[in-house]
């Protein structure tokens, strides 16, 4: 892979906040209050501001908070200001635009090629028609990596399934954090097929990419058909073009549900949320048995606490659990709930309380 020149992007963002917290003046005890959107974390106030409810969620070993819309369904708050789930439910799409993923806050597109950074769309700080010369970019470099306009004039130019190895690799680490622990082994899966194309996978541990591009052309874009982690439930799919553009198609954040016990204490803290029951933790296992759902073999999980009792079921996958399928009962009969909670912490209902 040849790089001909290299920008470094030195983020100063945090220096600044430093520097202008040291220089504002001392607040006047009678001056009113600053509006919600100045508040410290604008993820939730992003998501309060558009009428959603928090959800205070453990995640990954620390506390954070789930953005629950208006039909039930949540997305982490810094994912939802970020464009990487609940793009339906963002300022973006209710005021007619598309909103892409972006770092750590998503870009809404308009109709006339113009663009907002989200936050900054909902403050009104940015408005439809703004950033005219940066809209301009050609359509296939949209939504490509590297996004600045300044890192797209870097001439890199990717030279088989090496390059393209490495340099989705380096993107993947740069975007999601995605690292190997081992050496890399390559197969060859190419199969008898009419479009000529040769497809490589590699696999370090539980990390896979799978690269697939035309046998003969000199210069080809490459389809990256599965970028995955089999651990935490990553999944990435998009395009590498010969000249170094990333597109994606595809992306699932690595799943929060990793156990049956996870799936039960997140389905009890939504319930909490949303409807006031108990937060309970003195749950007794009562087994498991073996069922059906959709024809297919299922694993029914139940446990009780109180009057209380919840069941799970779910196709036993290893190592992750896809969905389960819940059922919330208060054994007085005043309560009586069902849906499915996903590998990605994502709620729906399926009935309704009392």
């Amino acid at each position: 892979m040849k790089r001909t020149n290299k920008l470094t992007i030195i983020t100063i963002f945090g220096a600044l906040a430093l520097l202008m917290a040291a220089c504002s003046p001392a607040l006047d005890k009678t001056q009113e209050p600053n509006d919600n959107l100045t508040l410290a974390n604008p993820a939730a106030v992003y998501c309060e501001n558009l009428g959603y409810t928090l959800l205070s969620v453990e995640r990954n070993g620390g506390e954070d908070a789930d953005c629950v819309f208006s039909n039930g369904s949540q997305c982490a708050q810094w994912d939802f200001l970020a464009g990487r789930c609940g793009q339906p439910f963002s300022y973006c799409e209710q005021q007619g635009g598309t909103l892409e993923e972006g770092g750590n806050v998503g870009i809404c597109r308009f109709a006339d090629g113009s663009y907002c950074d989200e936050y900054a769309f909902l403050t009104g700080e940015c408005a439809k028609g703004d950033n005219p010369e940066e809209a301009s970019i050609s359509a296939e470099n949209e939504g490509s990596y590297p996004v600045d306009p300044e890192i797209a004039l870097v001439d890199i130019e990717i030279q088989g399934f090496n390059d393209a190895l490495s340099y989705i690799l380096e993107y993947m680490q740069d975007q999601y954090d995605f690292r190997a622990s081992e050496p890399w082994t390559e197969t060859d899966i190419t199969t008898d097929n009419t479009t000529a194309t040769t497809t490589h996978r590699y696999v370090s541990g539980p990390l896979t990419v799978v690269i697939s591009t035309m046998a003969s052309a000199p210069a080809n874009d490459y389809i990256i058909n599965e970028v995955s982690n089999l651990t935490n439930g990553f999944i990435w799919r998009g395009t590498l073009s010969y000249n170094g553009t990333v597109l994606t198609d595809e992306v699932h954040l690595p799943g929060t549900i990793k156990s049956v016990e996870e799936a039960r204490d997140a389905v009890f803290a939504y319930l909490n949320q949303a409807y006031g029951t108990p937060i309970l933790s003195n749950w007794s296992d009562e087994g498991s048995t073996q069922g059906t759902l959709n024809d297919h073999p299922t694993t029914v999980r139940t446990f009780s606490a109180n009057s209380w009792v919840v069941v799970l079921e779910f196709e036993p996958t290893s190592p992750l659990v896809a969905s389960y399928h819940v059922t919330v009962e208060e054994q007085s009969g005043s309560i009586d709930w069902e849906g499915n909670i996903t590998l990605y912490g994502e709620i729906t209902e399926g009935s309704t309380l009392p």
